[in-house]
């Protein structure tokens, strides 16, 4: 089931970051900044889940690494 999620990310982000995702966006109240900068930061948090997740998802974990 959470790998599920994983997909579910994958796709939201290829959405925020598509020319055609973005116009679709811009029409919320939330996303009108001229600069792209409610945008920007939905794909750094995107980015960033997908990569935890992946971290999190890795058979062996090292003690430095959790450090």
């Amino acid at each position: 089931m959470a790998k599920d999620y994983r997909g579910v990310l994958l796709i939201m982000l290829a959405m925020v970051r598509s020319t055609q995702g973005r116009k679709l966006l811009r029409k919320r109240r939330i996303f009108k900044d001229k600069h792209d900068t409610a945008l920007n930061d939905w794909i750094l948090l995107i980015e960033l889940m997908l990569e935890w997740e992946a971290f999190l998802n890795e058979p062996r974990m090292y003690v430095k690494d959790v450090k």
